[in-house]
């Protein structure tokens, strides 16, 4: 995907390898891959697949910074959201417990 200037797949494929290598244990390198999801991600201008690189990363690597910055993109999300019933689909969701969740 990166030969091929796909930064969405590209994104996808460092998440994916992060937690692969997270249950493997090589901690050291899924956090590398998630880091590096993060900055293609966030190249993209995706603010749901930045949010996706984002809870990879703070799931291995977790900081305040982090967490403050996936809780803003989950209000921009949130915002650009059409109505009611998709709101409170993405509020009800797995990864917005994870990011909402008390530190």
């Amino acid at each position: 995907s990166r030969a091929r200037g796909r930064p969405k797949y590209e994104a996808l494929g460092l998440i994916t390898s992060a937690r692969g290598l997270e249950a493997l244990a090589h901690t050291h390198d899924a956090i590398a891959d998630a880091k590096t999801a993060v900055s293609v991600a966030d190249r993209t201008g995706d603010p749901v697949l930045l949010l996706l690189a984002l809870d990879a990363l703070i799931g291995l690597d977790g900081t305040d910074e982090l967490a403050n910055r996936a809780r803003a993109v989950t209000d921009r999300i949130y915002d650009g959201l059409p109505n009611e019933a998709m709101r409170r689909c993405f509020t009800d969701s797995e990864i917005m417990r994870r990011i909402r969740a008390p530190q």
